[in-house]
């Protein structure tokens, strides 16, 4: 069946290097993407049969990952056009509100100089993104919320991320004065300090939040101080970087309007997604999927991936999610899922992502990031609270553990 299909070993020859997050954003990267598109359409080839045909090609690895990573994008567009076109149908509009919580992002937000090598201008290139899908379809409006999770600036002000960020979009609004992209920071500290009731319960301080305290007041923020016109709202979990290239963005709208989700998860382990991840990084996380599956099976049965900061929520249950969820570190994201399936059983679904890894300059490791344990301990709690049947040997080997971190402390 293969060999009936056309040749495309010329489109893996002229495949541009793709070796980190960055690239995908590259002028040679977009041609690329727009040489492909336009060689489906004229083949009539869909993209499963390009992906099928690329995966079985002999090649370099990395030339089948830059024209896979291409096909997610291309399906990223395609979806765009679906939503539109089903939202026109039914005379409405979608407003898509993307939520970046950022501590020490300073440099992957900024422009790549000689003095930032690993820069990504990752906001600049969403919010320009954002407003060339809505040029096309009017009826999708994006919006983006950049939320400083308490970013110290490593002792300066001016590096602080919420800092940097605003920058960046009040120069992006001078450059753009016609753009329709709306885009705010907002400040986990400043909310506390204002003692805003949009705040989490729990959050007293901004080291009380590691990633979850500041996605949750974003998502307040998002679905009450800054609560869109149209009819349907969805909220997207996104982090702050390229990792996930923000053209799948309808791809997870697409999953969670048809199948009538709380929650569509991006993953990285899927049949069908693409990934570049550092062997040591693909290793710890395979583990500890194992492990977050003996303490909540509810959830082990929905979805593999749960530690991506790609999600889509439909806002219409992001109070009750919020009421709901109790974890304000890392192990947020999980909590937030369980209770999605816990609301509504078959709520929450994957989708298979491209991810190419961003670790250059990535926070894990650093002082506010949680360690895997410490996470594995928040996920223990997470299975009590919601009262999961969860693997009481396991619970065992998590106390002992414990134990002996303190003493040894």
């Amino acid at each position: 069946m293969m060999s009936r299909l056309p040749d495309m070993s010329e489109l893996l020859l002229g495949a541009p290097r793709v070796r980190e997050a960055y690239d995908t954003s590259t002028r040679q990267f977009n041609d690329y993407v727009a040489l492909l598109r336009a060689r489906l359409h004229s083949k009539k080839i869909t993209i499963a049969q390009a992906d099928a045909i690329f995966l079985e090609m002999e090649s370099s690895q990395e030339s089948v990952l830059t024209a896979r990573t291409a096909l997610k994008i291309i399906e990223g567009f395609h979806n765009a056009e679906y939503l539109s076109e089903h939202l026109t149908k039914r005379g409405e509009a979608a407003t898509i509100t993307v939520i970046q919580p950022m501590y020490r992002e300073t440099f992957r937000i900024s422009p790549r100089t000689k003095d930032n090598i690993h820069g990504e201008n990752a906001l600049t290139y969403k919010l320009q993104l954002f407003d060339s899908i809505q040029k096309k379809h009017p009826n999708l409006h994006f919006r983006l919320l950049a939320v400083d999770d308490g970013c110290d600036g490593w002792g300066e002000d001016r590096l602080r991320s919420g800092i940097v960020a605003r920058g960046i979009i009040r120069q992006w609004r001078r450059s753009n004065s016609e753009s329709k992209i709306e885009a705010r920071t907002i400040f986990l500290a400043k909310g506390i300090a204002d003692k805003s009731p949009l705040i989490p319960r729990g959050i007293k301080q901004t080291g009380d939040s590691v990633k979850g305290g500041s996605v949750i007041y974003g998502m307040n923020y998002a679905n009450h101080e800054w609560r869109p016109d149209t009819h349907r709202h969805i909220i997207i979990d996104s982090d702050s970087d390229l990792s996930v290239h923000p053209a799948q963005i309808p791809t997870l709208v697409r999953k969670l309007i048809d199948h009538d989700l709380i929650v569509a998860a991006g993953s990285r382990r899927e049949t069908n997604s693409v990934g570049a991840i550092g062997a040591v990084r693909d290793a710890r996380g395979k583990l500890f999927i194992s492990i977050w599956q003996r303490l909540l099976p509810t959830l082990a049965s929905s979805v593999t991936d749960t530690n991506r900061g790609f999600k889509a929520i439909d806002a219409q249950f992001a109070s009750e999610l919020v009421q709901k969820i109790r974890e304000r570190k890392f192990p947020y994201q999980i909590e937030l899922l369980l209770v999605a399936e816990l609301i509504r059983t078959g709520s929450v679904k994957p989708v298979a992502i491209s991810y190419i890894d961003s670790e250059a300059l990535s926070t894990q490791g650093e002082i506010p990031t949680q360690s895997y344990f410490d996470q594995i301990v928040g996920i223990l709690a997470i299975a009590k609270r919601h009262h999961e049947p969860y693997d009481k040997d396991l619970e065992r080997l998590i106390q002992v553990r414990s134990k002996l971190g303190k003493k040894a402390a």
